[in-house]
């Protein structure tokens, strides 16, 4: 925000104050000035009166000018500029000034003594945004009235001024108004100020009508004003509007961003003769169309925050109004309004219109809801002076829902326990006061209404060190308890996995928790609750809370894929909630090609590899084989490949899912290469109890191995078959292995062959031929009775 210096000293007394000093300490209490620069600068200045001006022989541009500078007497000027005219009353450099484009000097051009030049605005360094297009494209011609000799020409014009750009950060929205600059520089600098307060009296009751249906807008107040006379701005409101950045119009749009400017409320009128029935009803859940002021269609939606009338939409509240209502040059009566909006909607309806406006930017972060009858009053008052005969009505107000102020409690040794500081209680008082905070008996605290930033203890710490300064933080490091930090047995385990994962060649990747609902329906196998949605998403691609990793893992894939990047592998440990599931998920991917020795061992990435992942994390987390099982995923769909994936069991119970990706689901992923992708619900891991990993000593007496070629159904699973023969083989039975399986028997249909080695040893003695054979027979007749299998050799 744009704050010219000479607003600021009609309110309070800054005369010895540099504009450094301003500047600076309003930085350092936490109000950014990003800038601060002259408007304009110039000395040997005088205004004169043009008594001649003749165009100089031989030039199409060049005009002769006698100029009357009052007591200096007469000076011959030439001079360039295309409006130069007799009789006009211009601003004169003398020879001698100096000017922000150089020094003035008397010359000599085309035979002509040149004893000054007469200024333009840029001449005198104003910026473009703060003049007229005449004052751009030539001199600045002053009002007939302007005292011709007088010298103080930069005060008489309003142009010895400084402008400070001050940006405020977003919870201080309050220095976004012109009267709460003031009051801070008061309690910077310790001043008094005198902000007007303004009455006015009705003349008449208005007719009005207002209904408020929506509970997202706190508080609404219009006023009839009768007898408008559109017309330019006097000069004094024009140059205060130039000065902070606002291009004037007329007088009713130029009164109302005065008053924004001033007291932190945004205005809007409403010409009352288009509006039907005199009827404004404030909605939030329509959807409908309306023509802007920009004269483009907009496409109101529930969200958008509106006023309307029977027929048609008269404005999109807090961000722009419709060309339905506009006040123009023939409007005789208009409603002013003045109200608050809820700021999240406001911002989002910015987003979804691409509608930013100074307004808007006010409401979106939020503006004072105890001041408007101040900023109504305001508007009225200037009206009354501006515009001739108008006559005004009594205010209709509406107030909903508008929060109580919070209850703080003063505690002078818990503000100093948080700033480090030994301040007494009566300078954290007085400091207080500076801020307009007072403590009551009971150390209640008595909040500013224009402040919307306190909400607890600290706050009022933060005004106080602000203030008094940052350099009374004491240079101790406070005493602290020490412990020994550590890892709990879940989050060590979580540690470990991850680094196990990238020993192995997985690159960890970090993806948003937000998708959208139709990447939120795929993958659901370990979770198919119903999702979380944000109420108010800035983007539907960002709108629900994921159930599943894999879809943003894959979705990562396919980003990687189409930069060029191939034969890589990736994963993500994440949590995962939901309206009635809350856990933690890993999921992994494989992409192209695993590399041995660089490229001159590789092979594609298969299912294998990924059961391999799982393995590695079970294998660590110590659950036994005898608690999980691989089982063929029985889900036929586009997503995972029907005969190269399989389903995580542990206890019974699905907690993960891996396999090839199925070609649909790899051609709409925009992936060239095949992808191995799986997801494990990792809580379900971490939570279960296992056993701490034993360490046995080396076997003193020899193993012996015997191998076992069984026929049986080839929908058997082998590890049936390993869980019988270690069942029927106890103690002696140390490792199963399989290292053949053949399916395509010609002979025997629906069957598949299976080789096996057995390792049976014996801790306290060496195994004989008997006891191997007997350990043999009991393993072949348990596969036989329970598996119904066919033995082709022992």
């Amino acid at each position: 925000m744009k704050v010219s210096r000479n607003a600021l000293e009609r309110y309070i007394d800054l005369r010895n104050i540099s504009d450094e000093e301003i500047a600076k300490r309003l930085t350092f209490a936490g109000i950014e000035t990003e800038d601060y620069y002259k408007l304009a600068s110039g000395t040997n200045l005088v205004i004169g009166h043009v008594i001649k001006s003749t165009k100089v022989e031989g030039s199409d541009h060049l005009s002769f000018c006698q100029v009357d500078v009052g007591k200096l007497g007469k000076r011959n000027i030439i001079c360039g500029a295309p409006n130069v005219a007799s009789g006009q009353k211009v601003i004169v450099a003398l020879d001698g000034a100096k000017l922000p484009a150089g020094d003035i000097k008397s010359v000599t051009i085309k035979g002509y003594q040149s004893e000054g030049m007469i200024c333009s605005l840029s001449e005198l360094g104003v910026p473009h945004e703060l003049q007229s297009q005449a004052d751009i494209e030539g001199i600045h011609v002053l009002n007939n009235d302007a005292p011709v000799g007088n010298t103080d020409v930069l005060n008489y014009l309003g142009l010895d001024d400084t402008i400070f750009d001050i940006r405020p950060l977003a919870n201080r929205s309050d220095m976004l108004a012109l009267y709460n600059i003031v009051r801070e520089l008061g309690a910077i600098f310790d001043l008094h100020y005198n902000i007007p307060e303004i009455e006015v009296k009705p003349s008449f009751t208005t007719k009005l009508k207002l209904e408020v249906k929506t509970p997202l807008v706190p508080i609404f107040a219009l006023t009839e004003v009768r007898n408008i006379t559109i017309a330019p701005s006097p000069d004094w409101l024009a140059t205060f509007l130039r000065k902070h950045g606002h291009r004037p119009v007329n007088n009713i749009v130029d009164i109302g961003n005065y008053v924004m400017l001033v007291t932190g409320r945004p205005l809007h009128m409403y010409d009352l003769d288009k509006v039907k029935d005199e009827h404004f009803v404030v909605s939030s859940d329509v959807t409908t169309t309306f023509i802007a002021l920009d004269d483009k269609e907009y496409h109101i939606v529930p969200g958008d925050q509106i006023i309307h009338d029977a027929d048609k939409v008269l404005c999109l509240g807090g961000i722009n109004g419709a060309r339905s209502s506009a006040v123009s040059e023939k409007t005789k009566r208009i409603a002013i309004e003045v109200a608050a909006f809820d700021t999240a909607h406001i911002r989002m309806s910015v987003v979804r219109h691409n509608l930013p406006s100074e307004a808007s930017g006010r409401f979106g972060k939020g503006v004072n809801l105890y001041n408007t009858e101040e900023a109504m009053n305001l508007a009225l008052s200037l009206i009354f002076d501006l515009v001739p005969n108008a006559k005004f009505s009594n205010t209709v107000t509406v107030e909903k829902n508008i929060p109580a102020q919070p209850r703080i409690y003063f505690a002078a040794d818990k503000i100093n326990k948080l700033l480090g500081t030994t301040f007494s209680e009566e300078v954290m008082l007085s400091t207080l006061n500076r801020l307009n905070i007072t403590v009551n008996a009971d150390k209640s605290v008595n909040l500013p209404l224009y402040r919307q930033d306190f909400f607890s203890l600290a706050d009022l710490a933060e005004e106080i060190i602000r203030l008094q300064g940052f350099d009374h933080v004491g240079n101790e490091i406070p005493g602290l308890f020490t412990c020994v930090g550590s890892y709990d047995d879940i989050q060590a385990k979580r540690y470990d996995i991850r680094k196990l994962l990238r020993e192995n060649g997985l690159y960890e990747v970090l993806t948003y928790t937000l998708t959208d609902a139709d990447k939120n329906q795929t993958f659901t196998y370990l979770n198919n609750d119903e999702p979380l949605k944000l109420q108010h998403p800035m983007t539907p691609v960002r709108a629900e809370l994921r159930l599943n990793l894999l879809p943003s893992v894959i979705e990562t894939l396919t980003y990687n894929a189409s930069r060029q990047q191939t034969d890589f592998a990736i994963f993500e440990i994440s949590n995962i909630t939901s309206t009635n599931y809350k856990g933690e998920h890993l999921a992994f991917a494989f992409y192209g090609n695993k590399l041995s020795q660089g490229e001159l061992g590789k092979r594609t990435y298969d299912f294998y590899d990924a059961k391999g992942v799982v393995v590695s994390i079970l294998d660590y987390l110590g659950i036994n084989e005898s608690r999980y099982e691989f089982v063929i995923n029985p889900h036929q769909n586009d997503e995972f490949h029907p005969a190269q994936s399989a389903l995580l069991k542990v206890q019974g119970k699905v907690v993960g899912i891996f396999g090839k990706l199925h070609p649909l689901a790899k051609e709409k992923a925009l992936l060239g290469s095949e992808a191995v992708v799986g997801e494990i619900n990792l809580s379900a891991l971490l939570n279960l109890k296992t056993s701490l990993t034993k360490v046995n000593a080396p076997a003193r007496f020899p193993f012996v191995k015997r191998d076992l070629a069984l026929i049986i159904d080839e929908d058997v699973p082998v590890k049936d078959i390993i869980n019988v023969i270690r069942k029927a083989g106890g103690k002696l039975v140390s490792d199963v292995s399989v290292f053949d399986v053949y399916t395509k028997l010609k002979d025997e249909p629906g069957k598949k062959s299976v080789a096996l080695s057995l390792t049976l040893s014996d801790t306290n003695k060496t195994l004989v031929e008997e006891e191997i054979k007997d350990v043999m027979n009991k393993v072949v007749d348990e596969l036989m009775k329970k598996l119904q299998v066919v033995v082709r050799g022992i």
